[in-house]
């Protein structure tokens, strides 16, 4: 359990988008000692390594799994989001405590000969789901808090055998449950529509923003409606899935449209 206050939140938040986007746009000749400075930054920062460690990883042999990765064979990762990331931890842990290059499990993601090819592979197929699911967990821990940044708040989080995570906030010295949202809070909403159409990368083509904006903007609307048309949510999902894709690197956004689809999630339940 630890104390967190949004403030507090908020410069975690950056300090981890800023370290996980020079993990994974590193160049080949910097990727293991930044990859060092990564897994020591998760392993300092108590709200995401409590977390990490709060997930239980059952049948999970790392060092069979980076052999085999060195022999071309990518890492199975699981089937849930809290299994993706604590599998790529450990990975991440063994390949910096063993010293190991990056270079050497490159050739498993890449066909490329080129060793920045290799470790971009790596960053967008390994590192960057990793990076996008604790990116989500600490925006969804942001929304719960609401929107002081002066009470302090005491996390902890419960992952149950079937991979399915909870975090629990209790305000300063109050004890609470676990809120369970039903329908739409629009300030939400919004304020993830603002943060999606900020963050769009700049080398995307403008059609593929144009695609965006109005995917978004289309799900918005129908958000805002009491009967939102279930056909027109479906289409603005199926045009982000085709655009959102080709985005590497920019972990703030892939991480918003993961958030925005959980929006959307309850209605084709």
């Amino acid at each position: 359990m630890m104390e967190i206050n949004k403030k507090e939140l908020k410069k975690l938040d950056l300090a981890f988008r800023t370290i996980s986007s020079r993990m994974i746009n590193a160049n080949f000749e910097e990727a293991s000692s930044i990859l060092k400075m990564f897994v020591e930054f998760i392993d300092n920062k108590k709200l995401i390594s409590e977390y990490i460690d709060s997930i239980i990883i059952d049948d999970f042999n790392v060092e069979e799994a980076v052999e085999e990765a060195i022999s071309q064979k990518p890492f199975n990762t699981g089937g849930t989001a809290e299994e993706e990331i604590g599998i790529t931890y450990k990975i991440l842990k063994f390949i910096v405590e063993n010293d190991i290059s990056l270079i050497s499990i490159g050739r498993a993601y890449s066909d490329s000969s080129k060793y920045q090819d290799m470790i971009k592979s790596v960053g967008s197929r390994l590192i960057l789901p990793f990076v996008n699911h604790i990116e989500m967990y600490i925006f969804n821990i942001s929304i719960d808090m609401g929107i002081d940044d002066e009470v302090f708040y005491k996390i902890t989080n419960n992952v149950t055998v079937s991979g399915s995570a909870q975090v629990n906030l209790a305000q300063n010295s109050a004890t609470i449950n676990a809120i369970q949202k039903n329908g739409i809070n629009q300030d939400e909403l919004n304020m993830l529509v603002e943060k999606i159409l900020a963050t769009i990368p700049e080398t995307m083509e403008e059609d593929e923003r144009v695609t965006i904006c109005d995917s978004v903007k289309t799900i918005q609307e129908e958000l805002k409606s009491e009967s939102p048309k279930k056909r027109l949510i479906r289409l603005a999902k199926n045009a982000l899935d085709k655009v959102a894709p080709k985005i590497t690197g920019s972990v703030e956004f892939a991480a918003s449209i993961t958030t925005l689809y959980q929006f959307i999630q309850p209605l084709f339940l």
